[in-house]
């Protein structure tokens, strides 16, 4: 049989991790004794029933959906005929069964290992369109963590488009002095580089969620193929149990990353 990788751009393939994700869902659809194909949603925008129509002819009945271009994504498309698993949170309507990485969980398990290693001054930096994708799971974790650690915000968040604008984390930095960073963007190591500081000389860097492919951080690395195969597998139970459409009760499977001591800590603060 064939599952579908339904893509909606091809932006996916500029993420390391979302690549990852389309690596590890081919090798395990293999194991199930299904080949994948893929199909860009947006191609048929206009009319997305015939694009169900092509898959119907064909007897394709699963969708593996890769996450959105953009967090609060809504797709019209003839759904009650597929069995269809997601990634993530970036798909706002209609709400099917995900596979999403445990960022709340990793946030936390970063800033008890930063505290405990000594640092006193722990500030997060967030795009606040990459937190929305992860169903502001980041955000959530970092204040629930303060308040109770200290029942207030020592720092205030940086939440901003730091990326297209690096003289903002500059002045946050200036402003703010803090010892560490946390934060779910690898990308930010190199933006620190280039404004003068090297960690962990100058600052401590963590990241939460950071692709295979970046080396040299510490923090909870996430291994996309470990997201891709219990989305195959649980696609494969859906089909055969002739699960179709929109779920009354969508289910969420959370996968923990693995920790890396990496050198962007200090042993010791």
């Amino acid at each position: 049989g064939t599952m579908v990788w339904m893509t909606n751009s091809d932006e996916w393939k500029a993420s390391p991790h979302f690549v990852k994700y389309h690596e590890g869902v081919m090798a395990r659809a293999g194991q199930h004794g299904y080949q994948i194909e893929e199909f860009d949603i947006h191609e048929y925008r206009n009319n997305p029933k015939r694009l169900a129509s092509i898959m119907h002819s064909r007897n394709i009945q699963g969708i593996l959906l890769c996450p959105q271009p953009s967090a609060h994504t809504v797709i019209d498309f003839p759904w009650e005929h597929f069995s269809v698993v997601t990634f993530g949170y970036s798909l706002q309507a209609p709400r099917f069964n995900t596979v999403a990485y445990a960022f709340y969980r990793s946030i936390r398990l970063i800033l008890e290992r930063v505290y405990q290693i000594g640092y006193k001054r722990v500030g997060l930096v967030l795009d606040a369109d990459d937190d929305a994708r992860f169903d502001y799971n980041v955000m959530a974790g970092y204040l629930l963590y303060e308040y109770q650690r200290a029942g207030a915000l020592s720092i205030q968040p940086l939440v901003s488009k730091y990326r297209n604008d690096p003289a903002l984390l500059k002045a946050w930095l200036e402003q703010e002095k803090p010892d560490a960073i946390v934060c779910q963007d690898w990308r930010v190591g190199d933006l620190l580089k280039k404004l003068g500081y090297h960690a962990p000389k100058d600052i401590g860097l963590a990241c939460a969620g950071f692709p295979m492919s970046a080396t040299g951080f510490s923090g909870i690395q996430e291994n996309s193929k470990d997201l891709a195969a219990p989305a195959v597998d649980l696609l494969a139970a859906m089909i055969q149990r002739g699960e179709r459409g929109i779920p009354e009760k969508p289910q969420q499977i959370l996968i923990d990353g693995d920790w890396v001591d990496g050198t962007t800590l200090k042993k010791g603060a």
